[in-house]
């Protein structure tokens, strides 16, 4: 049997052990800061009928024709684009405070200008498409989105839509037409932020793996393990392949990969919880009774969140004016699969836990309580930026349809990447062994610390029940 590995964590005074939690929360609090001070997430551009569009009545049926052409130069660092129309109540100035307005949306033609100046029809079938509208109207009717473009590929777009079978046509008496964008500069802080947590997952990746690599695999600890998987899932997480999106023509795949690679580590982040925390009191690990219902449940979770997250940009391929509300049947059966996963991980997790703090015994009780300080701290941050992300709203159908709900300030942007980033170097600082261990006589001899590590068999416990002399006086 070779000998174990000595991590870090058995090492810490308990001033380190407290500058670990106080460097996490810094740099945590910094990435926040610099996300508050930084470019606002979307940008408009309101622009009124009398602004070059036109708006048409029809005499023969109940209809409204709309037709006009941007006025802003995009570039591709806009990302997407939203085109919404606001309506204005006639009736409203006469004390008819509350009216509800219905009709048939059809774009008609949409047709973007390239660099040199030649306008090309984007959607060639858009005739055969057209989906039901519900407006509720006081002074102005709410906001609806006419197109929605996942990529911008041209500096300007040309629209005609019309609204078909109106309720009540006599109610519109003027409509202000509003551009909805990613702001560029929030597109640059963007890249350069994945960028700067790139290279910051390559540098750990690197030492983190120069320090086990002396060992053979079978003598990693269980967490060694899970880590070894998450920093190569982390370079992912952080999309080297994002600024694909601005030389490559408009596909659905660069966006269904980069969200594959995010449910992805947030998953594995989830199996890992589950995992670590339930072979605790576990002694044996077979594939079926102990891996088998964590992996289920977890991967309810990735192909719900998988499907909820890329459906919208899926149909968009093909029909700009598509929203997920539209098509309730479908979607919105997989955002009930997703919620209930959720709730079966949640308590599947609170579950192991509770079994876990139960039956741990000294040897183990500061990498328990260290991991579960940590996780509960992550729990917390990642449950807050999801309340402020989706609020109430994340009840409705059309949750992920508002391009409002994308992200609502850079802030929130830098939060969401920062602490799952500032996690996973966490961990791989406190699990990494100790470059003097590897000489370390006592530890060669020491069989008791060989168990504690020695995770190569089934039958054997992660956590040994003798020995660790110096962690139980640290722990007193």
């Amino acid at each position: 049997m070779e000998p174990g590995v000595q991590i870090r964590l058995h090492k810490l005074t308990k001033r380190q052990y407290l500058l670990v939690f106080f460097a996490f929360f810094a740099a945590f609090a910094l990435t926040v800061v610099i996300g508050a001070v930084s470019h606002q997430v979307l940008s408009s551009v309101k622009e009124p009928l009398d602004a070059g569009w036109s708006m048409e009545h029809s005499n023969s049926s109940d209809s409204i024709t709309f037709s006009g052409e941007s006025h802003v130069g995009w570039t591709l660092f806009s990302q997407q684009l939203w085109l919404k129309c606001i309506l204005q109540n006639h009736f409203y100035s006469n004390g008819d405070k509350y009216r509800v307005l219905k009709f048939l949306l059809q774009v008609r033609s949409l047709e973007g200008q390239n660099s040199m100046g030649v306008w090309q029809r984007i959607y060639p079938n858009l005739d055969e498409l057209s989906h039901q509208r519900e407006l509720h109207c006081e002074k102005f009717c709410s906001p609806f989105t006419v197109v929605h473009l996942g990529k911008v590929s041209h500096t300007r777009y040309r629209v005609n839509f019309v609204l078909d079978d109106v309720s009540d046509p006599l109610i519109v008496d003027n409509a202000t037409l509003e551009w909805q964008f990613y702001s560029p500069e929030f597109t640059q802080m963007e890249i350069w932020s994945q960028f700067v947590f790139l290279i910051l997952t390559f540098v750990t990746a690197y030492q983190y793996f120069r320090y086990l690599k002396p060992y053979k695999m079978t003598n990693w600890c269980l967490e060694q393990r899970w880590l070894s998987v998450l920093l190569v899932q982390l370079i992912l997480f952080n999309n080297p392949f994002f600024p694909l999106r601005f030389l490559i023509p408009q596909t659905w795949g660069e966006h269904f990969f980069e969200v594959l690679f995010k449910s992805t580590f947030i998953c594995t982040v989830l199996l890992f919880w589950l995992c670590t925390l339930h072979s605790i009191t576990v002694t044996s690990r077979k594939f079926l009774t102990f891996y088998l219902p964590k992996l289920v449940t977890v991967a309810l979770v990735w192909l719900s969140s998988l499907t909820v997250l890329s459906w919208e940009e899926y149909n968009l391929l093909s029909d700009p004016s598509y929203q997920t509300h539209l098509d309730t049947s479908a979607f919105a059966a997989w955002k009930i699969i997703l919620f209930v996963s959720i709730g079966l991980y949640s308590f599947f997790l609170c579950y192991v836990t509770i079994r876990a703090f139960q039956g741990a015994q000294s040897p183990v009780d500061l990498r328990l309580k260290f991991f579960s300080s940590l996780m509960f701290i992550v729990v917390v941050i990642l449950g807050t930026l999801l309340v402020i992300h989706v609020g109430v709203k994340g009840l409705q159908p059309s949750f992920v349809s508002s391009p409002v709900l994308i992200y609502k300030s850079a802030a929130e942007f830098l939060a969401l990447i920062g602490v799952l980033n500032y996690y996973i170097y966490t961990l791989a600082f406190v699990y990494s062994p100790l470059m003097s261990s590897m000489e370390d006589p006592e530890l060669k001899s020491n069989s008791s610390f060989q168990m504690l590590y020695n995770i190569d068999g089934e039958e054997e416990t992660i956590y040994s029940d003798s020995g660790f002399d110096q962690d139980e006086e640290f722990a007193k």
